[in-house]
């Protein structure tokens, strides 16, 4: 739950909430940690360039539900 809670905050607010870090530091070593960032944010980059290039999701394809603001 943490590591969707982490993926959520860093695509809502781009950061993680001290909460949030504690809980992930509670289970995860450093560099695991740091990949969970990494690899969020990778996806994130993507589909900010897909969104910029105008790339259209297929019709009948599911979408993302939308986050809720803080």
């Amino acid at each position: 739950m943490a590591l969707l809670q982490a993926a959520d905050e860093l695509y809502r607010d781009a950061t993680i909430s001290d909460r949030t870090w504690n809980t992930l530091a509670a289970r995860f070593d450093t560099t695991m940690m740091m990949n969970v960032i990494v690899t969020a944010s990778n996806y994130r980059m993507v589909s900010m360039a897909l969104n910029a290039l105008g790339v259209q999701i297929e019709p009948g394809n599911e979408r993302f539900p939308k986050l809720t603001s803080r």
